[in-house]
């Protein structure tokens, strides 16, 4: 017999399932050039079309499964109607409207995303209405048509003048179609936006579906609006979706209905009765001895009986009664309106003239005839089940009772209910009970027999559906050898006479868990239980037994095979829910830190069922992947292997650690998977360490950047072979790739990784005691006082090691890094206290970071410390990096508590390209700290760096700042930002950051390195220069004889004589004089003779 496979039908979209429907059939995806895209219920895309993938795509990346919110930005109504930003591939953001209908498709409702330029707010004509793929017609104030596109006059045939100034209604049935249209204006007007599919009416009468899409628009103060529609023509989709919910339901070789479509009609026939009061009846029909017919006769010859046979019962069936084929050899007939009072010779008659069908022999391809027998149970509503599910089961053992007496039946057909009382049976008969025990114990070797006939058709693979054939076909011998073994046991176990309903329900759950993640799907289980039903009532029908007792053995397997599988689904489904879920679960806040976010995400991931271990994996400078995090049964332990140098996966091909799958994902930036990890031969390395943590089969996602590029790999270990192969888990593991690429993109994450192990190591060490406040002073440039540190946190591990913060930082999340603060705040303001106990009054600043910021408590933790060692607030401020991560709203009532206690504030690394000069004005800080970042390039771009300072050191005085410049490394650097007017500074050449306890000695010992007011290298010269003699500057310039240029050019000498030169003339002339110009670039040139002494200085150092 052929197997019963889905037809995918040419041009097909990309990204669209088997069933969807072609891009020939209509201009609805590859053949329209409007942006286009289809959600799936979960907000996954199933298609694009070409349009959608050009704009949005990179070259031969692929849509489908992918989360809507890879590229509509919005995070509370993705994929709905209204103006948002797209994501392209590159990170770029497309304005566009976008315009959502909602379409029914094979029992799911599904959403058709079309991506609009915003047409004019004025409500002018705009040339994207007439250019425009799609139908366009705008509404005036009356719901006249004002205004349409050459698309729309296209769609219906109509021209432009003819329905210009009249209602949409010309387009509608009357009747339910308009009010259905107006329902849907109104809903427009209320809520500014909606969707609908309606039937339109061509010119010329023709049907034409559409997808509307409306937004209001031009609304004025008097309340006089218009409406924008953008109407797609879906016919194609509509037609094929009628064709393809014909596919779903049919047979393939006989174009019979099939099982769901019988399922479904039992429904409809169960409405029907159940309202007008009617029986009906349910039959399960088959051919006798038709297996050994198709062993003896071939494939081929068997199914064109089959095909014969569905065409002759359905000629001899009357119109209103249904046929459909089940499986095999096996038809499901339903028999409509029988009366209450002559049912059975009803059934008699119709089922007489059904026999007909093959009274007449089947002809052969040899030109010889077949006459073939058939056998049919049947089962009444109301009195054999009141349900589809009871009824069918009744039909069924009706059957096996009518081909077990075949040689003594007087007629092919049995009514169970009649015959047998089989529902008075089945009604007190429990699978569970006393007398399941008995029959099962007596007839133990029957059903042993059956299973072991199961058992050899496993093997033998035959009689399977081809998704389990390939499914079996995968597994090595010993792998076989397990899942025939585990058949075995499972059905051994359910019909053991002693078993309990409860232990089969409690086996079944973790039947369906295990099922779910080989790729076992409910119809492969349900073929399973058809293939050993039939094993079992062949075996009995060879056997002398009593019907009864033939038919109490048959229900006792049965209603525990349903119970077994109706909780193995269950338990599938919740399976798969579990995974699915975890791709739908709240997205972190932007700016949240990489360290949480991925903890959270890792442990959600290796908690879900059959993983045994999952690792996010980040490269190191030496080209080797470290475990960022682990998580699962064994994560720990896999982590251990993963980072010994031995077995630690690299990005380098010829190295064999490249070529797993960890290496692979990252150079290929795609998907890596593994069905067997022990035979896979890119694994051969670490086969022997893996195996006896029960890992069996492999997935490494790369996780990409917005650029493109890879940043990580998540590496997913499953318990069983295959179990990231098959359809659902492919569709989980693109949904897990598209979540994590935005978790990346939301998150702060550090630029280098630490390993999971060394990470830590840092956490228990810093809050065991290795917590040390280092105190680097803040320096007056003019006077050379210290009134304030820097307290700033170092790890002293247990051997003495410093670990600067830059190291331990990235491995603390947000309620670490609280209980950072709230450490060295204490360390801090005991340090202060004690100072003042010694004669040494300094005040102390501390970093505070935005998480910590942002929670309620801590203002009272700040009040606390404060209190607890008797430090006035004023005497602490607190340094706010303003990094955008925190809302204005938030951050300002958060201010408000602090400015409330006492405390100062201060804006640190102004200049750090986040900071906002409005937020400046606005808010009460006390100083700004010039980010050292910003001194980094004052050599190699001087005029750049001195210019941003000088700005920084004006603007603070005119808002009545305090700026300090951070980075001073040098003598040459403290001098140019002294005479830039910085009050503060802060850096190596003034101190180094030192133990608290170092810190007076050091006061004492101090001074300042320049003489201010005096310039003696070309940094401070230049500084001098462009902030003094400038045109613009308002400071006093000096007599030439009094210039500190003067100075400094004298104690040149000779090798200065040219800038003395340009330096006299511009006193001479002035700023505007050219000559100022010439200063400048020989005081840059200067700096870079300078700092080329100062590289050979130190690389002749290091050789010596």
């Amino acid at each position: 017999m052929s197997p019963s496979t889905p037809n995918i039908p040419p041009g097909t979209p990309e990204g669209a399932p088997p069933d969807f429907p072609n891009a020939s059939g209509g201009t609805i995806f590859e053949g329209c050039p409007l942006p286009l895209c289809l959600l799936s219920p979960q907000d996954t895309l199933i298609a694009a079309n070409a349009a959608f993938r050009a704009l949005l795509l990179a070259p031969g990346q692929s849509p489908a499964g992918q989360p809507i919110t890879v590229y509509d930005t919005r995070t509370e109504t993705p994929g709905e109607t209204g103006e948002t930003h797209f994501r392209r591939f590159d990170g770029k953001l497309l304005h566009v409207n976008v315009q959502t209908t909602r379409i029914d498709f094979s029992e799911q409702t599904l959403r058709l995303l079309a991506l609009l330029p915003l047409p004019d707010p004025s409500g002018a004509e705009t040339p994207f209405q007439q250019d425009y793929p799609a139908g366009f017609l705008s509404l005036k104030g009356d719901r006249t048509i004002q205004a349409s596109n050459p698309a729309f006059c296209r769609m219906t045939a109509y021209a432009a003048d003819e329905i210009a100034g009249i209602s949409p209604a010309i387009l509608l049935e009357p009747g339910e179609s308009l009010r259905k249209f107006e329902r849907f204006i109104l809903q427009i007007e209320e809520h500014r936006n909606s969707s609908e599919t309606f039937l339109f009416r061509k010119k010329h009468g023709e049907p034409l579906f559409v997808a509307i899409a409306g937004t209001l628009r031009n609304v004025s103060p008097e309340g006089s609006s218009s409406i924008d529609l953008v109407i797609l023509d879906i016919s194609p989709l509509y037609f094929s979706q009628k064709k393809m919910e014909q596919q779903l339901s049919q047979d393939p070789m006989t174009r019979l209905p099939n099982r769901a479509a019988f399922d479904h009609a039992i429904t409809g026939a169960l409405a029907r009765a159940r309202r007008k009061g009617l029986v009906f009846g349910v039959g399960a029909l088959d051919i006798d001895d038709f297996r050994p017919l198709n062993e003896t006769l071939g494939k081929g010859t068997g199914d064109r009986i089959l095909e014969e046979l569905a065409r002759r019962l359905k000629t001899h069936l009357r119109q209103s009664d249904f046929l459909a084929r089940l499986s095999g050899d096996e038809f499901g007939v339903i028999i409509e309106e029988l009366s209450l009072e002559r049912t059975v010779s009803q059934v008699a008659s119709i089922l007489e003239r059904l026999h007909k069908a093959v009274e007449d022999p089947f002809p052969l391809p040899s030109g010889r005839s077949l006459t073939i027998g058939i056998s049919m149970g049947m089962a009444l509503y109301p009195s054999s089940g009141e349900d589809g599910e009871s009824l069918f089961r009744e039909a069924e053992a009706a059957l096996y009772q009518s081909k077990a007496s075949k040689a003594s039946r007087t007629q092919w057909w049995s009514m169970g209910s009649i015959l047998t009382s089989a529902a008075a049976l089945e009604a007190s008969f429990d699978a569970y009970g006393r007398e399941s025990q008995e029959i099962l114990s007596r007839h133990h070797d029957h059903v042993k027999s059956a299973i072991l006939d199961f058992v050899e058709a496993f093997m033998a693979q035959k009689d399977l559906d081809p998704d389990v054939r390939t499914v079996l076909a995968s597994q090595d011998e010993a792998g076989l050898q397990r899942i025939v073994q585990a058949q075995s046991a499972h059905l051994s176990f359910l019909m053991a006479p002693g078993r309990t309903r409860e232990e089969v329900i409690a086996r079944a759950k973790r039947a369906g868990e295990i099922h779910a993640l080989n790729g076992v799907d409910g119809a492969m289980l349900a073929q399973g239980m058809a293939l050993y039903r039939r094993l079992l009532s062949e075996r009995l029908s060879q056997t002398v037994l009593t019907a009864r007792d033939r038919y109490r053995l048959i229900l006792a397997n049965e209603i525990r095979l349903q119970d077994d599988l109706q909780e193995e689904l269950k338990a599938a489904t919740e399976t798969m829910s579990l995974f699915f879920a975890s791709l739908s679960a709240p997205l972190p806040e932007p700016g949240a830190l990489w360290t949480d976010v991925r903890e959270k995400e890792i442990s959600m991931v290796g908690a879900l069922p059959g993983i045994r271990c999952a690792f996010l994996m980040r490269l190191d400078s030496q080209g080797t992947f470290i475990v960022e995090s682990s998580a699962g049964a064994v994560g720990s332990e896999a982590a251990r292997i993963m980072q010994d140098k031995r077995f630690a996966a690299t990005a380098d091909p010829n190295d064999p650690r490249g070529q797993g799958l960890i290496g692979h994902a990252w150079r290929s930036l795609e998907i890596q998977r593994t069905s067997n990890y022990h035979s896979d031969s890119r694994l051969r390395y670490w086969k022997e360490v893996v195996h006896p943590l029960g890992i069996r089969s492999g997935i490494s996602i790369p996780i990409r950047a917005a650029d493109g590029s890879a940043q990580a790999v998540l590496s997913l270990y499953g318990a069983y072979p295959n179990q990231f192969d098959f359809h659902w888990m492919l569709q989980f593991s693109r949904g897990l790739a598209q979540r994590w690429e935005r978790l990346w993109t939301l998150s702060r994450a550090p630029v280098s990784a630490i390993p999971e192990i060394r990470a830590q190591e840092y956490r228990q060490e810093l809050f065991s005691g290795g917590l040390s406040m280092h105190m680097q002073p803040v320096v007056n440039l003019s006077t050379g006082t210290v009134v304030k540190v820097e307290a700033l946190a170092r790890l002293i591990r247990p051997g003495g090691e410093i670990i600067p913060p830059g190291l331990f930082l990235p491995s603390l999340g947000d309620a670490e890094l609280d209980r950072l603060f709230r450490e060295g705040l204490d360390q801090a303001l005991g340090w202060v206290a004690r100072w003042e106990e010694e004669g040494v009054s300094l005040d102390v600043s501390l970093n505070l970071p935005p998480g910590t910021l942002r929670d309620p408590g801590c203002p009272v933790w700040v009040e606390e410390a404060l209190s607890r060692h008797g430090i006035a607030p004023k005497r602490l401020t607190l340094e706010l990096l303003e990094n955008g991560e925190i809302d204005a709203k938030t951050m300002d009532q958060a201010i408000d508590r602090l400015v409330a206690i006492g405390v100062k504030l201060s804006m640190d690394d102004l200049g750090s390209g986040f900071s906002s000069l409005q937020r400046l004005v606005t808010l009460p800080f006390d100083s700004i700290k010039v980010d050292q970042g910003l001194l980094k390039r004052i050599r190699t771009a001087p005029l750049h760096t001195i210019s941003m300072i000088g700005t920084i050191v004006r603007m603070g005085q005119d808002f009545e700042r305090d700026v300090v410049v951070e980075g001073l490394e040098d003598r040459a650097m403290v001098e140019a930002a002294a005479i830039l007017g910085a009050p503060y500074g802060q850096g190596y050449s003034l101190a180094r950051p030192m133990p608290a306890p170092q810190v007076a000695q050091w006061l004492r010992d101090f001074r300042l390195p320049i003489s201010p007011g005096e310039v003696t290298t070309a940094l401070g010269g230049l500084s001098f220069h462009r902030w003094i003699h400038a045109a613009n500057s308002d400071i006093r310039r000096p007599t030439l004889e009094a210039c500190p240029l003067t100075r400094y050019f004298s104690r040149l000498g000779e090798s200065a004589a040219e800038g003395a030169h340009l330096h006299a003339r511009i006193h001479e002339s002035g700023p505007g004089d050219s000559s100022f110009k010439d200063l400048t670039f020989w005081l840059v040139e200067q700096i870079r003779k300078e700092q080329e002494a100062f590289v050979k200085g130190q690389n002749s150092g290091t050789e010596k």
